[in-house]
């Protein structure tokens, strides 16, 4: 489940599941882009709640990432675990990405 608290043009969306797999991978891709629509100009995905990300989960945040970029907006990840930390390093999106750990 995907939950979404506006503030102003800055949104905090949340991954209320343990993985982020295809099904809560789309349903992120979906909400995060009804936003952007809406005007939100900054995204904090809280993924404090998850323990495993699947490659479709990945390709989705690099989809998200990608749009706020071209739209000129800001993307940060939040609550992310030493695990998921270690997963983001390998595939370098650490240096993409402006991760604050739990």
């Amino acid at each position: 489940m995907i939950t979404a608290e506006k503030n102003g043009d800055t949104c905090r969306v949340a991954v209320n599941d343990k993985s982020l797999k295809l099904s809560s991978a789309d349903e992120l891709k979906n909400t995060v882009c009804r936003l952007i629509d809406d005007g939100i100009k900054t995204i904090n995905l809280d993924l404090a709640g998850v323990e495993y990300i699947d490659s479709s989960g990945v390709g989705k945040i690099l989809f998200i990432y990608k749009k706020l970029k071209n739209c000129d907006g800001k993307f940060k990840i939040t609550g992310i675990s030493p695990a998921l930390y270690e997963l983001f390093d390998a595939l370098a999106l650490t240096a993409l990405f402006n991760i604050e750990k739990k």
